[in-house]
């Protein structure tokens, strides 16, 4: 309802940075394995201070909506700029590619359905309707949406295959 929109604006300031930094935690094991998680470890603890201090402003200004600011501000900075100058230039990951990979054939429908499914759950009167009518909406349109445009060609065959075991006619070569 609309005693919760802050909430959600919350939800969604906080959701952004954490979308992104989540593409980068498989590089959390290369740092194990080549022993360099210090770095990381050290500047968490700095952006955790540094949050702590911007929180104390920002909360005074902008309520519950400040502390997420705060927050994504330093998990952006720390997490993913930081982190990812780090990874690129001192252990050689190509950042870039990682997210242009991880990402090809899925954040454009993810986009899409979210404002699709934003857009059906703001026509609908009651609260619970509109939540699960705009999640439906949402995994509709961007699993469709990679399902038809975004997967690769081993992709759509795995998945093919998995389909077979529940259809027999799928079961014969597609491209």
């Amino acid at each position: 309802g609309k005693n919760y929109d802050v909430a959600w604006v919350v939800a969604l300031i906080l959701m952004v940075p954490m979308f992104f930094n989540m593409t980068s935690g498989s590089v959390i094991n290369v740092l194990d394995a080549l022993d360099k998680r210090l770095i990381r470890s050290v500047v968490l603890v700095i952006m955790a201070l540094v949050n702590i201090v911007l929180t104390i402003c920002l909360i005074n200004f902008c309520g519950m909506i400040g502390s997420a600011i705060a927050t994504a501000i330093c998990m952006l900075i720390g997490q993913i700029v930081i982190m990812n100058i780090y990874y690129s230039r001192c252990i050689g990951i190509r950042v870039l590619q990682l997210y242009r990979e991880a990402y090809k054939g899925i954040l454009l429908y993810q986009i899409i359905g979210a404002i699709v499914g934003y857009t059906v759950s703001e026509c609908t009167a009651s609260a619970l309707l509109a939540m699960i009518l705009g999640g439906i909406v949402y995994i509709l349109v961007s699993w469709g949406g990679y399902l038809l445009f975004g997967q690769t060609k081993q992709e759509k065959e795995l998945f093919r295959k998995f389909l077979s075991k529940f259809h027999p006619t799928l079961k014969g070569e597609h491209s």
